[in-house]
């Protein structure tokens, strides 16, 4: 199956990471990363056209209203995560005392 404009799609997703793992940062600059709990289907609308192909476009995930919700979504989330794992690793590390 060919799919035409995926790579628009993967660059927004790209673009909406960045900005939310810049908000992550602020909080806590240890964070290096992003938990984006969607997937690649989620931000797609997917859609049968001449001629005769798959074309992919860009859309929000169903229940955000607009990408700057999405952003702080995934901040968010990255955050509790990290937070999360790092209390694991301290009662781990008391434990070890």
């Amino acid at each position: 199956m060919e799919w035409e404009y995926l790579s628009g799609v993967e660059k927004e997703i790209d673009e909406i990471r960045e900005k939310a793992l810049a908000k992550a940062q602020a909080v806590n600059p240890d964070i290096s990363v992003v938990v984006d709990n969607y997937t690649l289907d989620d931000y797609c609308y997917k859609q049968w056209d001449y001629p005769g192909k798959w074309y992919c476009y860009f859309r929000l995930p169903k229940g955000i209203r607009s990408k700057e919700d999405l952003i702080d979504r995934i901040a968010s989330e990255t955050i509790a995560r990290f937070n999360k794992r790092q209390d694991y690793n301290s009662n781990l590390s008391n434990k070890n005392l």
